[in-house]
């Protein structure tokens, strides 16, 4: 089976950050990178190490104490480049916390003039879940703050879904069904991912997802309380467009943050994490994401066999392109259609077949009108059932 956790290490915007975050290391720079709970940390540091690794820096991983010890303004010179990464766990009070941001910057400052001058660099990486870190020490010149967010959208979760439906010798509408619907409930954790598609099967109940989401966040120690009294006002305020994504958390939300309750997606902005929505009872929301998944996985796949049923009709009836024409003309329908549209609506198919062709294409009208059902269902935000989203795909009707 595929190592989900490299996997992420690996995705294209993960990557960049990545590239990023080494530049910054070879000017000089000391980085913070936040990471929540959820975030698979291990793998993520052993990526950074292996890319230094291959630019010829010497790197060095320690845990569990304060990143730099004595005189934080002092740089190796023995003119080779390394590179500290150190973990810490432990949250630090606001007098420590300030002390170790002030001696990265004078690292940072340190280490940056070195470069400029010799190339060579001694810089450290601060892997912390601490977010009032970072906060402080975003306000430093020769710190650079980057923090970890999962996967930067449900479509590099679908291109991990699909991964893993591949390793797994999964059944292809399976497949779409995990690229789609537990992509988008996946959301930003991986972890999650792999988790749904283990324990919740396409033809199970709403009850059997609940459930398996629900234990999830019991293992995160997410209690229904915490969530409730965390998460209240946590909305966006409305408006139109897509959503901007923040570099950071906003402060009253650094503790979901920090538990890897909190998420950023491109359709709704700031939002909780599906399973943390399990515990406090975010039914509609749930049931949101997986129309969202479906939705962009299946409008296109109805649409283009809307435009295959046109031509063929068009080519097997004659007369469809002048039916269509008056009957957008048709006083009752003014203002309503747009003779430019490229190809018929399923309703339009289906009239032409019930009023011309006498009898003839049943299969297709029966087909037609299944598919103008299920388009409408995902037009008015409404989930399809595992059943009807086998049979758009199957052909079926």
């Amino acid at each position: 089976m595929i190592d989900l956790k490299k996997a992420v290490c690996r995705l294209p915007a993960m990557t960049n950050v990545l590239a990023g975050m080494v530049s910054e290391l070879m000017a000089g720079m000391s980085v913070i990178w936040v990471m929540p709970a959820t975030a698979p940390t291990s793998d993520l540091v052993a990526e950074l190490a292996d890319i230094l690794d291959e630019r010829g820096v010497e790197v060095v991983v320690g845990e569990g104490s304060p990143p730099i010890e004595g005189g934080a303004g002092a740089v190796d010179d023995d003119g080779f480049s390394k590179v500290t990464i150190q973990r810490l766990e432990n949250i630090a009070p606001d007098g420590a916390r300030e002390s170790v941001v002030v001696r990265l910057e004078e690292q940072g400052k340190a280490s940056t003039s070195r470069s400029s001058r010799t190339g060579v660099v001694s810089s450290i990486v601060l892997v912390s879940p601490d977010a009032a870190l970072g906060y402080q020490a975003s306000q430093h010149e020769h710190v650079s703050v980057h923090w970890y967010w999962g996967c930067f959208s449900t479509a590099e979760m679908s291109v991990l879904a699909y991964a893993l439906s591949q390793s797994t010798s999964t059944e292809t509408i399976h497949a779409a069904w995990a690229q789609s619907v537990i992509a988008e409930l996946a959301g930003t954790d991986a972890a999650l991912l792999l988790e749904i598609h283990a324990r919740w099967q396409p033809s199970f109940g709403e009850d059997d997802l609940l459930g398996t989401l629900s234990d999830y966040a019991t293992r995160r120690g997410w209690t229904a309380e915490w969530l409730r009294a965390q998460t209240n006002g946590i909305r966006e305020p409305f408006r139109p467009g897509r959503r901007t994504k923040p570099v950071g958390p906003p402060h009253s939300l650094a503790p979901l943050f920090e538990a890897g309750v909190l998420e950023w997606r491109a359709d709704c902005g700031i939002s909780v994490h599906t399973a943390a929505l399990a515990q406090i009872g975010g039914i509609a929301e749930i049931r949101r994401r997986i129309w969202a998944g479906q939705a962009k996985y299946l409008m296109p796949v109805i649409d283009r066999e809307r435009t295959e049923t046109y031509q063929y009709l068009g080519q097997s009836a004659p007369g469809l392109d002048e039916f269509v024409s008056d009957l957008r003309c048709r006083p009752s329908r003014t203002g309503v259609w747009s003779s430019s549209w490229a190809a018929s609506e399923w309703i339009e198919l289906i009239m032409f077949i019930d009023e011309i062709c006498e009898g003839r294409f049943i299969a297709i009208r029966r087909r037609a009108d299944f598919m103008r059902m299920r388009r409408n269902d995902l037009a008015h935000c409404s989930p399809l059932s595992w059943e009807h989203f086998r049979m758009v795909l199957s052909g079926e009707a």
